[in-house]
């Protein structure tokens, strides 16, 4: 983040105490990080047809910006709902109406 003002959980305003509160990234997910913000700028300006230069994204090819954020998904754990709740059936039986 580069903005002068930090959220509050990150500890304080300087990335020294950023550091303090335990925010660290290895080079390889700053990466991944950075392509998963490419990816997701490049699905926005498709799908809002926004054409202006400051919606540009470093990803050009929106199948290969889905790809990205389809598998960065399937990486991350299922979500834990309490059991009984709609959500939790939702998950279980994957029946997703309302």
């Amino acid at each position: 983040m580069t903005s002068a003002r930090r959220p509050p959980w990150t500890g304080g305003s300087t990335p020294s105490a950023w550091t303090r509160a335990g925010a660290h990234a290895t080079e390889h997910e700053l990466a991944k990080a950075r392509a998963l913000r490419d990816a997701v700028r490049r699905l926005a300006g498709y799908v809002t047809q926004d054409t202006r230069p400051v919606a540009v994204s470093a990803m050009t090819d929106v199948a290969a910006a889905l790809d990205l954020v389809n598998s960065t998904a399937a990486e991350l754990p299922a979500p834990a709902w309490p059991c009984g709740t709609a959500a939790s059936n939702q998950a279980r039986t994957g029946d997703h109406r309302r």
